[in-house]
């Protein structure tokens, strides 16, 4: 295991930054994901992690080693690509073999450690097998055993489950953290989907063009995102414009598109125009609201979509003001329903006034 310390990292392509001074710390043993829209520079930070790309400025230390200029084969770490790359000619026990051939392991240590790794990914029995007669699980499991054989200090995923359908993209989340925890190594990978990002990593780092918006636990950059991109990115968030009208307390009085009336936490004086986040899954239907329940309305079901464990909803409030929500299956409601809906002031994010749109 070693630490991870990016210092500043910078790559430009022409007049044009992928990576505009990233810095990120990451602590041994944890499990680390980039995420972000595509572009974002995400796998160029990757990338000059592993070495396959030169930095323009700034630094990368391993385990407080600074590597910045060292080629990749010298920095002592295991990567897995979206596409495997797995070696086609070669038998599963080959490929996983290879990094330590290159190292000139002896034969007799190989033969320990190839088939460590393939149990460590539940593949035992499969040495014999070629890469065309495995599934997309198994072949990634292939290439994580690969990566994992020859003891790296550091794990670098690139997409690594992006190319495996959605049933099983579920089930390698599990084998992949499993694998990870069991091990203790640490690891960076580069994800642009926010729920892997949530449910594999000990912390998240989102970015947007070349840089990091926030670095946090899942749970803390989830419910308390740092500006507007962040909460729209990650997790299904309703993103209103509204002005402040006055404060009860710490209660904030705001009007919000059409004149709809809004309350939420926070301190703003009368008339500054901020922005909320509201998580669909926020959003109650239907129940009676509990006294004194800040933000209570009678709302049109404009849209009603089944999901199966839920049902996924656009709600049309008086003034035009639409939401999209999320509930249970077992409370449905039709199209063009009345329903009322209800969520707290906690509910509502306040985001920092420059998260604000332009006036």
């Amino acid at each position: 295991m070693a630490t991870v310390s990016l210092r500043g990292l910078t790559k430009r392509y022409g007049t044009a930054a992928a990576v505009a001074g990233v810095d990120l710390s990451i602590a041994e043993g944890e499990m680390v994901a980039l995420v972000g829209p595509s572009g974002c520079g995400k796998t160029t930070v990757l990338r000059m992690i592993a070495g396959l790309i030169e930095p323009d400025a700034g630094q990368v230390l391993i385990g407080g080693t600074d590597v910045t200029h060292a080629p990749a084969h010298k920095r002592n770490l295991g990567l897995v690509f979206q596409s495997y790359a797995l070696f086609p000619h070669l038998s599963v026990f080959e490929n996983v073999a290879f990094g330590l051939r290159r190292r000139r392991v002896p034969e007799a240590e190989i033969r320990r450690r190839v088939p460590q790794a393939l149990a460590l990914v539940r593949l035992e029995g499969f040495e014999s097998r070629f890469p065309r007669q495995l599934s997309g699980g198994q072949q990634q499991r292939v290439a994580l055993a690969r990566a994992v054989v020859t003891e790296p200090r550091v794990l670098l995923l690139d997409e690594p489950l992006s190319n495996l359908d959605a049933s099983l993209r579920d089930a390698m989340r599990v084998e992949l953290r499993r694998l990870q925890q069991s091990l203790g190594i640490t690891t960076v990978f580069v994800t642009h989907d926010q729920e892997e990002a949530l449910t594999l990593s000990d912390r998240v780092a989102v970015m947007r063009a070349g840089r990091i918006e926030q670095v946090g636990a899942p749970q803390e950059v989830y419910e308390r995102p740092a500006n507007a991109f962040v909460a729209g990115f990650v997790g299904r968030t309703n993103l209103v414009d509204a002005s402040v009208e006055g404060a009860d307390g710490a209660l904030l009085r705001l009007s919000g598109p059409g004149g709809v009336p809004l309350r939420a936490r926070g301190a703003a004086p009368p008339g500054t125009r901020v922005r909320l986040a509201l998580r669909h899954e926020k959003i109650r239907l239907g129940d009676a609201p509990p006294t004194g329940a800040a933000n209570v309305h009678t709302a049109e079901v404009a849209l009603a979509a089944f999901a199966g464990a839920q049902w996924h909803y656009v709600l049309r409030l008086p003034g035009g003001l639409e939401l999209q929500a999320e509930a249970p299956s077992d409370a449905a409601h039709p199209q063009g329903a009345q329903v009322t809906v209800w969520w707290t002031a906690e509910d509502m994010i306040l985001l920092p006034a420059e998260a604000a749109p332009d006036a």
